[in-house]
């Protein structure tokens, strides 16, 4: 049997988690999600799978290849974004009989075999896989009658007019002919409007299914999804691992893993491949420790998620909040639940991360520092260009230079960004000295490599660089001006070449 499964969103919920990894490779227990949805699969008989992919696309293609657990992966292309049902019907001559529709944040263990055997009970051309919540407002909603027909489809209703808690899981059974309805190169959804003519012409359908489902998408659901897959596990200790500590409930503890004495673990807790625990340090439970991640001693993990290679030093604390793959932690660190760290980041001795923050990839925080809400960096979206009127172009919010400040210990953002370098320009000559100071502090120049690295400027980004050797950055004023001059400077030497739109 063959099945599709819808993996080409951007993940802005997950954000910034989804900055460095397309939301399909997000470990859930040091495994992708995709990779739990394509064993899902498996298990229900399919051995084709097409993945529609868009954002970060060739990430998920070097993880799982052409073949997956004897499943045949297929990749197919789009040019431009075709909506859930548009891309289906993107590679409608792939499917030669019923097939399945998955999307690819979803985590269930739902009886797909009952689904396709009620579809085929029903002979219509669409079986929406249903379940049952409490905040039904923020899924497409079903009216059924008494032979699994769908009355009536409404798509995240306000929540007076919820009047059942029948929602759609974005699991279906479809026949090809159902694609026939899909106008070709159209940008076309599946319950805005697809859904809409099944139900006019009798033959979309609906079947409730038992068991667990949820959207991963959202840090709530992937917390859910973690607990609940954590809540089957039964311990499994590789025989090559070195651990000294105490071990309580379920754990599984990956290859080459070390954990030193006096550590204590009560599960359900999962330790990668080749992690390493210091001494004394207490893991909690809902844990998961990436592959090749170092906890160091006197340090506390409680419903802690960290991605691979993370590096923790000596008496931190993590509680219920994700780490992304590659960040490093200094010393006496705290990081509050609720807590989102994008990939790369640094955050030395001392820091404090509140409930609730979030931290954008590669950005480092100085020591002793607290973080209260979100803190953005510029992330590179374009392929590099080196022309002026590239230099001059409005970039994306992800590219946009976000000035944040630090008064104190507080790190925080200032509210003010630029999508341009004129208002880069401009930001400049009002922005407060706190947000200059902290942009230049230690060895950091976030503006030099913005400038380098987003708006490809090489001659202004040497310019601010110079600046910062040149002048103390204790001389505000002075190093205002300077910036000031510089960009100036190079706005008006742009701008003999080319005249962009939005330029005077």
């Amino acid at each position: 049997m063959k099945a599709v499964i819808l993996a080409g969103g951007f993940g802005t919920r997950l954000r910034p988690l989804t900055f460095s990894k397309p939301k399909p490779l997000i470990p859930l227990l040091n495994r992708p999600v995709l990779a739990h949805i394509l064993d899902h699969l498996k298990a229900h008989g399919v051995d084709e799978v097409a993945i529609t992919t868009n954002y970060l696309r060739q990430q998920i293609m070097d993880y799982f290849g052409r073949e997956y657990c004897n499943i045949r992966l297929t990749y197919p292309s789009e040019d431009w974004p075709m909506g859930t049902a548009g891309c289906v019907k993107n590679i409608e001559d792939y499917f030669d009989d019923t097939f399945i529709v998955m999307q690819g944040d979803t985590i269930t263990d739902m009886d797909l075999s009952a689904l396709v055997k009620q579809h085929n009970y029903y002979s219509g051309l669409c079986t929406i896989g249903s379940v049952r919540v409490k905040d039904p407002w923020n899924y497409g909603v079903m009216d059924l009658d008494d032979m699994g027909r769908v009355r009536q489809f409404f798509e995240k209703p306000l929540i007076d007019e919820c009047t059942t808690d029948l929602v759609n899981t974005g699991v279906y059974v479809m026949e090809p002919e159902a694609l026939e309805h899909v106008p070709a190169n159209t940008f076309f959804d599946f319950s805005k409007n697809l859904f809409p003519i099944l139900l006019e012409r009798q033959s979309l359908f609906a079947t409730l299914i038992e068991g667990f489902w949820i959207d991963v998408g959202r840090p709530g659901g992937y917390n859910a999804a973690k607990k609940w897959m954590m809540s089957r596990l039964q311990s499994s200790i590789s025989p090559d691992s070195n651990v000294e500590g105490k071990l309580e409930g379920p754990v599984v503890i990956g290859e080459g893993v070390n954990v030193g004495a006096h550590t204590h673990i009560i599960g359900p807790v999962v330790l990668g491949d080749n992690a390493m625990l210091d001494r004394k340090t207490v893991v909690g439970p809902y844990t998961v420790i990436g592959n090749a991640a170092e906890i160091g001693e006197y340090s506390l993990l409680n419903g802690a998620v960290l991605f691979e290679n993370v590096a923790l030093s000596s008496s931190n604390e993590v509680a219920n909040s994700i780490v992304a793959e590659n960040c490093r932690v200094g010393v006496d660190s705290r990081i509050q639940s609720d807590v989102l760290i994008g990939s790369n980041c640094y955050l030395k001795d001392g820091v404090s991360i509140v409930f609730g923050s979030r931290l954008w990839p590669n950005m480092e925080i100085s020591g002793h520092s607290l973080v209260n809400g979100t803190l953005k960096r510029f992330v590179t979206v374009n392929a590099r260009h080196e022309d002026p009127e590239w230099v001059l172009r409005k970039v994306t919010s992800e590219e946009a230079f976000y000035f944040n400040k630090k008064e104190g210990s507080h790190v925080s953002y200032t509210g003010q960004r630029a999508r341009s370098l004129l208002e880069f320009n401009n930001i400049l000559k009002e922005v407060e000295a706190s947000s200059l100071n902290y942009h230049l502090r230690s060895d950091v120049n976030d503006f030099q490599q913005w400038l380098d690295d987003i708006l490809c400027d090489p001659i202004l980004a040497r310019d601010f660089e110079g600046i910062k050797q040149e002048v103390s950055v204790d001389d505000r004023m002075l190093v205002r001006q300077m910036m000031i001059e510089a960009t100036t400077r190079r706005l008006n030497q742009l701008l003999n070449e080319v005249r962009p739109r939005g330029y005077a």
